[in-house]
């Protein structure tokens, strides 16, 4: 997975979780990278603003101004992808000596370091591979709304199927499955679509 999936998906996260923190439907992404070092490369905070923006997860809100000046306004879709993401066990690296903070919201570390590659301690227990099915299912149905030309979907369609096979198999074999939905995700255009199926394996 490159480190950039795990920025967007970590930052849809942070941005709720400072949201609901200062109370505000309308959060700088100056504060939410003051709480959670998310250690953004060029360009990608705009990259995440304008996938959360062409998902339904945030209202386009893009300015002329600097990257830490622009603003995050989640939707009730992006809200609830977050949720989602938190309740599939998602943890946030908070700023040592932050009060008030949330178990819920902040039960662990994330060494960004590591944000490459499939986890060692990643198990494809019974329940992860029935949820992995549902999301790759999920995403296959979604696929067509998305704003791609036939070609880029018959391709990411492909990756869908393959995975999907290789997760119903006896044995999964889980660094390939890993493999192909990393594929999938480098097409441009479709970062959402894998938000959920990467979640399944953080």
């Amino acid at each position: 997975m490159s480190t950039y999936t795990k920025f967007e998906t970590m930052f849809l996260v942070a941005s709720y979780v400072v949201s609901e923190e200062l109370s505000k439907d309308i959060v700088r992404v100056n504060e939410v990278l003051e709480k959670h070092p998310l250690d953004p490369r060029p360009n990608w905070i705009r990259r995440a603003l304008t996938s959360f923006t062409e998902s339904g997860f945030a209202k386009g809100r893009m300015h002329h101004g600097g990257e830490l000046e622009q603003y995050v306004q989640l939707t009730a879709n992006g809200v609830k992808e977050a949720e989602r993401l938190l309740d599939a066990g998602i943890v946030l690296v908070r700023i040592p000596g932050e009060e008030n903070e949330s178990p819920e919201r902040a039960s662990g570390d994330i060494d960004s370091s590591k944000w490459t590659g499939l986890p060692t301690t990643f198990v494809l227990t019974e329940e992860k591979r029935n949820q992995l099915l549902d999301s790759l299912e999920n995403a296959e149905g979604t696929l067509d709304s998305m704003p791609l030309g036939n070609s880029q979907k018959a391709q990411v369609r492909a990756y869908i199927l393959a995975a999907k096979g290789l997760a119903g198999s006896p044995d999964p074999p889980v660094d390939l499955i890993w493999e192909i939905i990393n594929r999938g995700n480098s097409v441009a255009g479709i970062a959402s679509l894998f938000v959920s199926i990467i979640a399944l394996f953080i």
